[in-house]
């Protein structure tokens, strides 16, 4: 029996890793630095909420081929997109006569010629793992799932101080807990209790914003570790209420057939987000061919995304050759 497909899932998975892409064109490319931009950046977390959302329904009925069937899905695809970075990179080397194969990988951005590599968006790679790593344990009694959400919650909170990428962990585990409580509220026919909801998180959705906001302006200021610590916290809020908001209001779409497009952008997604920085800076940098900002935007988009079908074909041959499966 086919599973049932809910199309809004699909259609905010497609709408937020665009978002994301948008914002890394935003983030490299723009001479100025966007400071609202950072709002699309979090649209991440939105999508790894959703992933949490997804396998709250799951039924794990075996931990090695659970993380098998994961650990295939993320590194086959990096481990593809990696090599053509290096065939690309040697090739440029050889056309241009460049000698040193390690800078081929390095960019910066226009703004404060901050770093940046072509696969720098594999760092979410470890980060999803994880999170596949303890969702088998999450389903069963309650205490473990509490311990687990607060070591985690504690971890990432210690993190954040140093390191950017905020409450990744955390996202996937609300997007978990919220499914496995009212998975059938958010996909379901719409009902009275949906305004419940839907102004639960409206309000938490305005909440974060206006903190974030006075904060990354100046207008908020907390001194030491606690702003990055609220700071992180409220936009990773931000991030994992549009989800909930955007399928509360999309469920209309779930009642359509077989939307084939959506169907297919599910596969490419995650391909896409690999790529996201990849055609802005080092040697595969091809806004390096124009100075008009929307011709270089386009061109990112144009190439991230036939190389990201590239790279899913390519992953399903090496799954049919190897693993003998037909879909990753």
């Amino acid at each position: 029996m086919e599973e049932k497909r809910y199309y809004s899932l699909s259609l905010y998975r497609l709408i937020a890793t665009i978002l994301v892409l948008q914002f890394h064109i935003f983030f490299i490319c723009y001479p100025i630095d966007i400071t609202s931009t950072i709002y699309l950046s979090k649209f991440l977390l939105g999508l790894t909420a959703l992933s949490g959302f997804l396998f709250s329904l799951k039924k794990i009925t075996s931990i090695k081929d659970f993380y098998l069937t994961r650990v295939k899905r993320l590194l086959i695809p990096a481990i593809i997109a990696l090599i053509l970075m290096v065939i690309w990179n040697l090739l440029f080397m050889l056309i241009t006569h460049h000698s040193d194969f390690i800078s081929t990988f390095v960019g910066y951005r226009a703004y404060n010629h901050g770093l940046l590599i072509e696969p720098g968006n594999f760092y979410y790679i470890p980060y999803i793992l994880f999170c596949y790593l303890i969702t088998p344990f999450l389903d069963k009694k309650w205490w473990i799932s509490l311990i687990i959400f607060a070591l985690v919650l504690g971890i990432e909170t210690a993190f954040i101080i140093k390191v950017e990428p905020t409450y990744i962990a955390t996202s996937y585990l609300i997007g978990y807990f919220v499914g496995k409580k009212f998975f059938n509220v958010y996909v379901d026919k719409y009902q009275l209790k949906d305004l419940s909801h839907l102004l639960i998180w409206a309000i938490i959705f305005a909440g974060s914003i206006l903190l974030t906001h006075y904060m990354l302006v100046g207008v908020i200021r907390i001194k030491g570790s606690l702003h990055y610590i609220i700071r992180g916290f409220s936009l990773m809020v931000f991030g994992v209420s549009t989800l909930f908001i955007f399928l509360l209001l999309s469920k209309f779409i779930n009642r359509l057939q077989k939307i084939k497009f959506l169907e297919f952008t599910d596969k490419l997604t995650y391909e896409i987000f690999l790529l996201n920085q990849t055609f802005m800076c080092g040697a595969m940098n091809v806004t390096m061919y124009t100075h008009s900002i929307y011709s270089q935007t386009v061109l990112v988009y144009l190439f991230t995304i036939v190389f990201a079908l590239l790279i899913y074909f390519l992953a399903k041959l090496v799954n049919q050759k190897l693993f003998k499966q037909k879909n990753i």
